[in-house]
């Protein structure tokens, strides 16, 4: 038979992994729901939101316009969203050479 404490840490993990998921399901609706509003209001034709881990310098595509999760990965010192990252400017390019990175 389970002692009080022990039922207790139980349902403490439980409601823990509870709210660790809800968390997770409410800030993929926000994303979502950014992903398909801005392209509109901005007169863009996509839209994507990238996470940066600093402690490792990587991006990654968060959520975004027809793509997967984490589907893009991108350097920060060598691409327009690592450009637009370190600078916190908007990087707007209509023409892109070959070379240009994402």
């Amino acid at each position: 038979m389970q002692s009080l404490d022990q039922r207790m840490q139980r349902v403490v993990v439980r409601r823990q992994e509870l709210a660790r998921r809800w968390d997770a399901l409410r800030n993929n609706d926000l994303l979502q729901l950014l992903v398909v509003t801005l392209p509109g209001l901005l007169q863009a034709e996509r839209c994507g939101v990238f996470v940066l881990d600093p402690d490792a310098d990587e991006l990654w595509l968060e959520a975004g316009t027809k793509v997967v999760q984490r589907q893009i990965c991108a350097d920060l010192d060598d691409s327009m969203v690592g450009e637009c990252v370190r600078t916190g400017s908007c990087v707007n390019r209509s023409v892109l050479t070959p070379e240009a990175r994402l």
